[in-house]
């Protein structure tokens, strides 16, 4: 059950690691599991990437009401505390990741209550992480709330070991690694290609597992747990 005060979760990740595709599903499975909830879009899609959660709402309902975020930055908390309901959950979709002042990257990391970092099992996208946790140190070195860290892989193959050690490598490196992943789907019923189509409600699939996980893991996160 998540607490009365709800959660923020905010979703990271470069341009087509799945970020947009991980909210839209785990979004729409909290609507159907009963859990108060809502998404906040603050991502412009690239040029090799499907389209934004809001347009995606706006074609097949979540389920859940999603919303832009405010152009200017700094009213982002506002917003965010605005539309999260109470006991429930607030996700926040973000642009490709960089580690710069002027993206809204440092000042939704300092917002939310859970990043979810979603990550390719390459060797370079390893890297990421340890850019996501040292913004994350530099938010808390200025007396800054920091977010509980969790990472997502995204598009892992099945017939591939690459998951796996990547996994290893994270945990190794005493990173909290999801248990559940994104699988690499792009027959018509996958997850490649379900923009903007209506979310499929299995709590056996991989994004509907998922979504109960992170609401765990954010029910313990605003409870001090």
């Amino acid at each position: 059950m998540i607490p009365p005060q709800g959660c923020k979760i905010g979703v990271f990740g470069k341009g087509g690691a799945g970020k947009t595709t991980t909210l839209a599903h785990v979004t729409a499975h909290w609507a159907a599991d009963s859990i108060p909830c809502g998404a906040m879009d603050s991502d412009e899609p690239g040029e090799h990437e499907d389209g934004s959660l809001y347009t995606w709402s706006k074609t097949s309902s979540l389920g859940a009401p999603v919303r832009k975020a405010p152009a200017n930055h700094d009213d982002l908390d506002v917003e965010l505390d605005l539309y999260l309901p109470a006991g429930g959950i607030l996700g926040l979709d973000t642009p490709a990741w960089e580690r710069k002042p002027e993206t809204i990257h440092l000042r939704a990391l300092s917002l939310v209550n859970v990043a979810v970092l979603c990550l390719q099992p390459t060797g370079m996208e390893l890297n990421r992480a340890g850019s996501l946790l040292s913004a994350i140190k530099q938010i808390e070195a200025v007396g800054g709330r920091a977010p509980k860290l969790v990472i997502l892989l995204t598009r892992t193959k099945s017939s591939a070991n690459a998951a796996d050690q990547s996994r290893d490598a994270l945990a190794g490196a005493k990173y909290h690694v999801l248990t559940n992943e994104m699988p690499d789907q792009h027959a018509m019923d996958g997850y490649g290609q379900s923009f903007p189509k209506p979310v499929r409600i299995d709590f056996t699939s991989p994004l509907g597992k998922l979504s109960r996980e992170l609401a765990g893991i954010g029910a313990a996160a605003v409870s001090g747990r």
